[in-house]
């Protein structure tokens, strides 16, 4: 920026909502990769629960079983010692259930080391906008405009 002496030039009033605009849309996309991870690890929790109650469980027994969000079923497991995981979008594996329980817990670690460097990432962003900020009002106080 120009020295506060001087009126910002042109190129740099513009440069300055440029990179404001850039650091909203940053963080609106880190807002909404929250958003989705958040459902994610609320699924894998479903999942981690339902099978720690496995080890509770004798074939045959009849259980609820969670199929999605507020939705369950009635059934029978054949053999609640064995659960298949998926370690892709499109390859499952059959694992016994302490197997499946430890990749369970993995992948929950994962997803949340995930979601502590997004919202790191998403403070920071915060934080560059909070400086810019102040600098865009005082721009808008000079010229007469209102702010939106």
């Amino acid at each position: 920026m120009s020295t506060p002496t001087n009126p910002p030039s042109q190129k740099d009033v513009q440069q300055l909502f440029y990179v404001f605009q850039v650091l909203e849309d940053q963080q609106k996309g880190l807002i909404e990769q929250l958003k989705m991870l958040e459902g994610q690890i609320r699924g894998v929790t479903l999942s981690k629960i339902t099978l720690e109650g496995f080890s509770e469980i004798t074939p045959d027994q009849e259980v609820l079983l969670p199929v999605g969000a507020n939705a369950y079923t009635k059934a029978k497991l054949i053999d609640p010692s064995k659960v298949t995981v998926s370690i892709s979008s499109d390859m499952l594996i059959e694992k016994n259930l302490e197997d499946g329980l430890n990749s369970i817990s993995k992948l929950l670690e994962n997803y949340n080391s995930i979601k502590e460097r997004l919202n790191g990432q998403l403070g920071d962003v915060e934080g560059k906008l909070a400086q810019i900020r102040p600098q865009i009002e005082n721009l808008y106080r000079m010229s007469g405009i209102a702010p939106k």
